[in-house]
């Protein structure tokens, strides 16, 4: 939707999230369409306001949710910053949002400040990726030049969010003055209910699966050379890898080439995952790199046991041998274990499943992170929020 002139007077609280674009598909998006479908649409107005925005399934899956989504029509090229800057200037003036929360460290720089300049009470700031994590040498080195500067403006935010206590400590290496509270993603508890009305995937089992992005920091060419391994102690397990990325062609390649080239299988992107995870025996993520994934969150969601690697925020989700098993990215040896255990020690794989989903369920359920969000706008609007006595959930402040 373009910018438009309000016709009418709208008594609901606003809240407008920035971010650079609603055209690619990622965590974001699909945490801002979880809110989408849980909020109560009667009490706050929820707007993506972002540079630019085309039209897309996912898009309007947001919209069909009741969000609404602001395009600033910035184009692209080296004075896209200052473009984005005056945008936003003039959108928060113009409709005066009650709330304006910002994603990542471009809108957490341009953002704050225009939110700032604008007079708007609450601001929150958002981080859910980790530092250095850029695809190109270049970003990273701008990125960490741009870090002070961002580090300044969030101390500066109404409120600071992380996605992990990881991500969060982080931050505050780079700004010890900073106070950030940690809210745990949840998981698309509507893209779960579809899944089971739907047929299940015809995968060959006992099935492995990957989910995600094909890049460097996932380790899954890793898992791919481990599976000489993995065979070695569970024979006939087959691996589906779900997702697109820059690695794609070398990873079919490399894996064409193996022995056990017939167990691995390249299955694309599939829009509701929850309908592969219905067909598998265990998730593996075998990053190298983690902020707080949401896979793993869908996956304990729908009852699968979930092999992992110890890294970034993914130890907060999974405790190990106890909700699933953690394992130290690169240890072959104990990746094929860990597989083994849970391929034919079928009441272990069970007990970690259901303790999984029991957490799921109770600290990353879509209403806990809502009423967690909106409690903290409304704490910063001085008002009482009607989800203050929500049992449970996945917000908590870290001084």
């Amino acid at each position: 939707m373009k910018l438009q002139r309000q016709e009418a007077i709208d008594s609901r609280i606003s809240i407008v999230h920035v971010y650079k674009s609603f055209d690619v598909y990622n965590g974001l998006i699909e945490i801002l369409t979880i809110m989408a479908n849980d909020i109560d649409h009667g009490r706050y107005r929820l707007i993506a306001c972002v540079n630019r925005y085309q039209g897309n399934p996912f898009g309007r899956q947001f919209e069909s949710a009741g969000g609404e989504i602001v395009s600033l029509g910035v184009r692209p090229g080296l004075l896209e910053p200052v473009r984005e800057f005056f945008g936003l200037l003039r959108y928060f003036l113009k409709t005066r949002p009650a709330v304006v929360q910002t994603h990542v460290l471009r809108a957490n720089l341009i953002g704050l400040a225009a939110a700032r300049l604008a007079g708007i009470r609450a601001v929150v700031a958002t981080e859910m990726t980790l530092q250095d994590t850029a695809f190109t040498a270049a970003r990273r080195f701008r990125d960490r030049c741009l870090r002070p500067l961002v580090s300044f403006m969030l101390s500066r935010s109404s409120a600071f969010v992380a996605t992990s206590r990881f991500i969060a400590d982080q931050w505050m290496r780079n700004h010890r003055t900073l106070a950030p509270t940690v809210i745990l993603p949840p998981f698309n508890l509507k893209k779960l209910q579809d899944a089971q009305e739907a047929e299940p995937e015809p995968l060959q089992r006992p099935a492995l699966c990957y989910i995600g992005r094909l890049s460097e920091e996932k380790g899954v060419e890793w898992l791919v050379s481990a599976m000489g391994t993995i065979h070695a102690r569970a024979p006939r397990v087959h691996l589906y890898i779900v997702g697109t990325g820059p690695l794609h062609e070398s990873l079919k390649q490399k894996s064409a080439h193996a022995a056990w080239a017939s167990y691995i299988h390249f299955v694309g992107h599939r829009p509701n995952v929850f309908e592969v995870l219905r067909s598998v025996d265990c998730l593996v993520l075998p990053s190298r790199s983690e902020g707080c994934p949401l896979v793993v969150l869908e996956a304990m969601a729908a009852g699968v046991p979930v092999i992992a690697t110890a890294v970034g925020g993914t130890p907060e989700l999974i405790e190990s041998e106890k909700s699933g098993i953690l394992v130290t990215h690169g240890d072959t040896p104990a990746l094929a274990l860990a597989v083994e255990i849970m391929i034919n020690d079928t009441l272990l794989a069970k007990r970690l499943a259901a303790r999984a989903r029991e957490l799921a369920f109770s600290r990353f359920h879509p209403s806990a992170f809502t009423s967690g969000l909106t409690g903290l706008y409304e704490k910063l609007l001085g008002r009482k929020s009607p989800g203050d006595s929500h049992p449970g959930g996945a917000f908590g402040r870290d001084a």
